[in-house]
């Protein structure tokens, strides 16, 4: 029987302390020397291994995977720190794109808004991203009130987004009632409003209620308050209908479709601003001539818009500086960025060095990765942005090159340039665009534009001895506007043509009034001898002809060498006999006032 001693099972307890003495020098020399704790672990099982060895004794080298595993653990959190940086760059680098893209170095170019009211020049200040500043009123008549007659930065200076504007609005010097001039002659009703302080503008439109040469209608109204050398637009009947276009309804339409529905009938508006409380700001709260009225192509229509904001402070401080609109408050946010820095620790085996190079390489290659998404999307951005829809600055009564100015600084080119011949607007100054302001085109895209033009002197048709509807076609289709008058005459038939002014050959602008007399046949007892008028000024012809119980048409000739306001001719012609209260067609020098 085997003894006891020799049975490690049944091993003496007290053995136990040699053996773990003997078990724990190999470990303490491994903790010295790496390659000594291979050897002494190498040597141990074949020493001492014994299928029924207790396992409390044998643990120690069933520790070491736990130390392989140690690396891999260091390589995880280092990949995950990895991925956590790039996906930060990949944030902030995008972040800095997009800002760079929409905002970084943007400039526009200040829009030109002299001679423009408040509410209309802020509009065009919004859509280049600039803001209202401070708003100084001047006491003038050199403007209309409520006018802007000076800006600081001027045209066309280049500013960031957010710039303020400052302005000088003009202001009348006093508020006065506006008079009648309704059913009064052209001529009265200009010296009547000049008495008033006020500036008379004419304008024409087609009557067949309203005698020739006489106001049908008014803008301000009369008994209205209004200041001072602002305008007031009176429309003058030409008699009854000719071709022509026909004055939409406009009031209660916003002024962008007011401006376009006027383009659309070959009209132009010309604006003044009043306080109608009742309806929204930038309205059409009245007009002049009214709708349905017949008029000639390229006429003028007279619009009351009710303002944006309101005036009163224009009104009643007249030196002091005041802010153009109320204050805006800014939105600001911000945030405190945090960078966590993850260090990993320094593996104690070459699988763990292994395993580390890895993790590198995966995080070096994720923000490779990462770089190219966010390079794909700043040009993304950049690529959007080029497209991006941008809204149409106006440019009508611009001209050319300041139109240019303001469509370059909304990202926008000049198109097809067209030219319209007409007397209202100077020349070359913009009476209309396509697309119409306000509304959304595409970075890049182009806006046609049309150009007023002076239209060209033409001879003025020979129409003496044709009939009367003869007459009207011949120069409906030179392009001039005939207007008949009656005489007596006993060596022409009844209803033939007598004389007309300008006379035949003579240069005339195209598009204005040739007056013509129709024979009436012999004269009767109730006529009256038309008074000569030819060699004095019009204000002396003007009484001439109402002490002989006439009524005047004032024609002007704009290249005479004559001094303004000289009468140069008549029609009917002197001692002529006519009916009483016949028409007289007055040849006079000077440009229309």
């Amino acid at each position: 029987m085997p003894d006891r001693h020799d049975i490690p099972y049944f091993s003496d307890p007290h053995a136990a302390p040699e053996r773990s003495g003997a078990a724990e020098e190999p470990a303490e020399d491994s903790e010295g020397n790496a390659e000594a704790e291979t050897a002494v672990a190498d040597a141990e099982p074949a020493a001492d291994a014994d299928p029924g060895a207790e396992p409390g004794t044998d643990a120690e080298p069933e520790a070491e995977p736990a130390a392989d595993a140690e690396p891999g653990a260091s390589s995880r959190r280092l990949r995950k720190a990895a991925l956590v940086a790039a996906g930060a760059v990949a944030i902030v680098v995008v972040v800095l794109g997009v800002w760079f893209a929409l905002y970084a170095h943007r400039q526009v170019v200040t829009p030109f808004i002299v001679g423009r009211t408040p509410f209309a020049a802020e509009r065009l200040l919004d859509a280049q991203g600039l803001v209202a500043g401070n708003a100084r009123v001047v006491a003038t008549t050199r403007f209309a009130p409520g006018l802007i007659m000076e800006q600081s930065p001027q045209t066309p200076t280049k500013l960031k987004p957010g710039t303020p504007v400052d302005v000088v609005v003009a202001t009348g010097t006093v508020e006065a009632t506006v008079p009648d001039t309704f059913l009064d002659v052209e001529k009265t009703a200009q010296q009547k409003l000049r008495f008033a302080l006020f500036v008379p503008i004419v304008i024409h439109a087609y009557s067949s209620q309203v005698d020739v040469g006489k106001i049908m209608s008014q803008l301000p109204r009369a008994g209205d308050m209004a200041f001072t050398g602002s305008p007031v637009f009176i429309v003058s009947s030409m008699g009854p209908g000719m071709p022509g276009v026909v004055a939409p309804s406009l009031i209660g339409k916003p002024r962008t479709v007011a401006a376009s529905l006027l383009a659309t009938e070959t009209l132009f508006p010309r604006d003044i601003t009043v306080d109608a409380p009742g309806l929204a700001p930038d309205t059409v709260a009245d007009q002049t001539p009214p709708a349905g009225t017949v008029m000639p192509v390229g006429a003028s229509v007279a619009l009351a818009i009710t303002p944006r904001y309101r005036l009163r402070r224009v009104r009643a401080t007249l030196s002091r500086d005041g802010d153009w609109a109320a204050a805006m408050s800014e939105p600001t946010s911000g945030s405190d960025r945090h960078h966590a820095n993850n260090g990993a620790q320094h593996a104690q085996s070459r699988v763990g060095d292994a395993k580390v190079r890895r993790g590198i390489g995966v995080g070096l290659i994720a923000i490779i990765v990462v770089g190219l998404i966010a390079l794909a999307g700043v040009i993304a951005v950049i690529v959007v942005m080029v497209r991006r829809p941008v809204t149409v600055p106006m440019v009508v009564m611009m001209d050319q090159s300041q139109a240019s100015a303001a469509l370059s600084g909304a990202h926008l080119r000049v198109g097809a340039v067209s030219h319209l011949a007409t007397a209202s607007v100077g020349a070359g100054f913009v009476v209309a665009q396509m697309p119409h302001a306000d509304t959304k085109s595409v970075v890049g895209s182009t806006v046609d534009l049309t150009l007023a033009e002076q239209p060209q002197p033409a001879p003025a048709p020979d129409v003496v001895g044709m009939t009367q509807s003869d007459a009207i076609a011949k120069l409906t289709s030179a392009q001039f506007v005939p207007v008949q008058y009656e005489q007596y005459s006993a060596t022409v038939t009844a209803g033939q043509v007598v004389g007309q002014l300008p006379a035949a050959q003579t240069p005339y602008v195209t598009g204005r009034r040739v007056v013509f007399s129709v024979s009436l046949g012999s004269p009767t007892a109730a006529s009256v001898t038309v008074p000569s008028l030819a060699g004095i000024d019009d204000l002396a012809a003007h009484e001439a002809l109402q002490s002989a119980g006439l009524v005047g048409l004032w024609l002007y000739n704009t290249v005479s060498t004559e001094p303004q306001g000289h009468v140069l001719d008549q029609l009917p012609r002197a001692g002529v006999r006519v009916p009483v209260g016949a028409r007289v067609a007055v040849w006079v020098a000077g440009q229309t006032p």
